[in-house]
């Protein structure tokens, strides 16, 4: 798999989880690895460089809220540039998907976003 295909899928599953609503670095983290019942990880020092470029990229915006505790934590949400390219990178996702099922002969179900 090449690191590009690989990249992209990451972006997937973020603006996946984020599709939903804004959440913060360590929910992704936690989201990513409870859905994926503990076969896909992400380490924290590994999203936040991701999760920037994104927002660099206008996937995402990012703001501050003011916690109790005198703590800040920063949230992400998906623009919409990002909900487009989420669209995009599930289509990938489902053609890939399908040619590897093909290949190892096993069933494919269909989309799986629907």
């Amino acid at each position: 798999m090449s690191d590009s295909f690989q990249a992209d899928m990451t972006e997937m599953l973020i603006l996946h989880v984020l599709s939903p609503g804004a959440t913060y670095g360590f929910d992704i983290v936690e989201q990513v690895l409870e859905r994926s019942q503990g076969h896909l990880t992400f380490k924290e020092g590994d999203l936040y460089p991701v999760l920037h470029a994104m927002e660099r990229q206008g996937m995402l915006h990012s703001y501050w809220v003011q916690l109790d505790d005198e703590r800040r934590r920063k949230y992400y949400r998906i623009t919409a540039e990002g909900a487009k390219l989420l669209e995009a990178r599930r289509a990938q996702w489902n053609d890939y998907a399908v040619g590897v099922d093909g290949v190892l002969g096993t069933p494919h179900w269909g989309d799986c976003f629907a």
